[in-house]
This record gives structure tokens, C-alpha cells and sequence, in this order.
């Protein structure tokens, strides 16, 4: 009965320990996916060239030019949108 019970219990502890492993790995991938989001959203804060209303100027749509059937500010809109999703 001692043997069996010595086995249970190491049983216990190596699940527990395969779950802290486990646990382990998805808190790194989380902060990891955290710190790219924060990454991404000061990138457009510190380099002006990365700013939503730049990007527009730069690939030259002007006034409410309309591109596959969208209008500048929808598409700013969208850009922005995502941009918070991130």
C-alpha cells in the first residue's frame, strides 16, 4: 500500500510540475505579445513618417480621393482602428 501511495503522489507532483512548464510558456508568449503591442503603438508617437496622416499624404491621396471604392477618411479611419487593436 506504501509503494502505491509513494507512486500517486509522484504522479501528482510531475503533473504539477508539466503544468507550471506549461504555464510557464504561456505567460512568456503572453508578455512577449504585450511588449510587441506596446512596441507598435509608440513606434507611430516617436517617428513621424509612421503616422496614419503621413502614410495617406505619402502614397498621394488627396482631398477624398476614393481607392477600390473607399474614401481617404474611411481608410483613416480603418488605419486607426487597427492600429488600436494591436
Amino acid at each position: 500500500m506504501r509503494l502505491i501511495t509513494v507512486r500517486y503522489q509522484s504522479s501528482i507532483i510531475l503533473n504539477h510540475f508539466e503544468g507550471l512548464k506549461l504555464t510557464l510558456a504561456s505567460l512568456k508568449i503572453s508578455y512577449l505579445e504585450q511588449l510587441n503591442s506596446k512596441i507598435f503603438a509608440l513606434l507611430p508617437t516617436n517617428f513621424t513618417c509612421l503616422k496614419i496622416d503621413h502614410l495617406i499624404k505619402r502614397i498621394g491621396m488627396r482631398g477624398e480621393t476614393v481607392i477600390f471604392g473607399h474614401k481617404k477618411s474611411d481608410i483613416r479611419r480603418f488605419l486607426e482602428f487597427t492600429r488600436l487593436l494591436s
